[in-house]
């Protein structure tokens, strides 16, 4: 099995460094170090696992895209608008997320403005990442791995949202000589991980986009999201 250079070096590794490399896990998405780095052992309690598309992205039962049903008490008024703004920001990260799994596939067409806020830590490590793969033929390929996301919660501070979750990559990338003839791909990275992160979200022009993220706990080899 080759090694996966850690998406912290300059955006290439995965999600938390910057690397330049050509890894996926975690998506990564921002250079912020870790807060923790001991592993639990403990699992995430169970939660339902709905696919958004492929490659996969799951999210908990909490919050829903979908709108509460409007009070009927004076007393719970102020709650539909909170939880609507929260599933607006789960609705977004998902689609965020679902598009930097794409990009893998497809580098040169990545849309980075549905991802990140423009200039953002996000931003610049998904850019250099795309870029690492384009100058050096680096592609995931449909079929080999996934990448599975959960939203456990999400906190609202005014026009910053906390997204917090927990993500689980076994994406193979692969170095693809000529894009035509599978035949002569070369396994650059197929390390499997899961990391439980703090995602920052800022609201902008109406939609939250991604801004940095932040790991607590990462292992290497197994699932600590309990998928």
């Amino acid at each position: 099995m080759t090694s996966r250079h850690p998406f912290l070096i300059a955006a290439a590794c995965a999600l938390l460094v910057g690397c330049a490399s050509g890894s996926d896990n975690d998506l990564a998405l921002d250079p912020t170090p870790a807060t923790a780095t001991t592993v639990s052992t403990a699992k995430t309690p169970a939660t339902t696992i709905e696919p958004i598309e492929q490659p996969t992205i799951t999210n908990s039962d909490a919050p829903t895209s979908t709108a509460p049903e409007p009070s009927t008490t004076t007393a719970a008024s102020s709650a539909p608008a909170n939880e609507s703004v929260e599933a607006q920001v789960a609705a977004d990260f998902e689609a965020a997320m679902a598009e930097r799994s794409r990009c893998g596939y497809d580098p040169a067409t990545c849309d980075f403005a549905l991802i990140a806020v423009e200039g953002s830590p996000v931003d610049q490590a998904v850019r250099a990442t795309m870029t690492s793969r384009i100058q050096n033929n680096l592609r995931a390929v449909a079929g080999h791995g996934e990448f599975k996301v959960r939203v456990d919660d999400v906190e609202i501070d005014g026009e910053s949202a906390i997204v917090n979750g927990c993500a689980f990559d076994s994406v193979v990338v692969f170095d693809v000589s000529n894009p035509s003839d599978p035949d002569d791909d070369i396994i650059f990275d197929d390390l499997l991980a899961s990391t439980r992160l703090n995602w920052e979200l800022r609201n902008t022009n109406g939609f939250w986009r991604l801004f940095a993220n932040t790991r607590l706990e990462r292992l290497e080899g197994g699932d600590l999201c309990g998928f």
